[in-house]
């Protein structure tokens, strides 16, 4: 079975910490998405897999998106549903914070001119784990979809000016990829967060809540 790309591992590595003893064991959920090799994470034969199922992928993710791994996403989310498992299917934005990775390469990257124009609703990695947390814990019912944003509009090249003035702490070390990769954070657009923080109860907070005073604000 492929391990989940780093983001998305943490990601669950976290909200599970989170959970604590609510959370089901490990076996009980099978998490699916992006892979760490590039593409998705096989789906296992029916017959191989656990009662619930758990798709996390990025924002964007449509049959016919522009990006191959936004297209693989949906085919994913569809095969999963079809098992007949119960399945639940997040799509996340960009996720920002101290440690998060995204600002750091977004610091020193330069863009091209379609990713720093491109839009996006970028959200803390605190609030991301806090809600993944409470779905884990049995507080949102498992179907369905849903859209895992902020509330804040600003484009990629706002985002990367915030960053290299020192938002969110110094750097961390340097990764081997893009989370998420440039093509699909040029793909994000603008999402629905109401949804979901009405689902698990976590209301997504402004970005600037988690920058260290002095930082520049956008």
């Amino acid at each position: 079975m492929s391990a989940l790309a780093p983001p998305f591992a943490r990601l669950l590595a976290a909200a599970r910490a989170a959970a604590g003893a609510a959370a089901p064991a490990a076996d009980a959920v099978l998490a699916l998405g992006p892979a760490a090799g590039g593409g998705v994470t096989p789906l296992p034969a029916v017959d191989a897999l656990p009662e619930r199922l758990l798709v996390l992928g990025w924002l964007g993710t449509h049959r016919d998106a522009r990006v191959p791994l936004l297209r693989s996403l949906w085919d994913l989310e569809e095969a999963a549903r079809a098992t007949g498992r119960a399945t639940i299917a997040l799509r996340f934005a960009p996720l920002v914070g101290p440690g998060a990775p995204l600002p750091s390469q977004l610091a020193t990257a330069r863009l091209d001119a379609r990713t720093e124009r491109a839009l996006l609703e970028p959200l803390l990695e605190a609030d991301a784990v806090d809600g993944l947390a409470r779905l884990l814990a049995g507080a949102v019912p498992w179907r369905g979809w849903y859209e895992v944003c902020g509330r804040d509009a600003v484009t990629v090249g706002e985002l990367a000016v915030m960053a290299a003035a020192g938002a969110w702490g110094a750097p961390v070390a340097a990764v081997a990829a893009w989370e998420p990769a440039a093509e699909v954070l040029a793909a994000q657009g603008l999402a629905e967060w109401a949804p979901w923080a009405a689902a698990c109860g976590v209301t997504p907070r402004p970005i600037a809540a988690a920058m260290p005073a002095g930082a520049v604000r956008s």
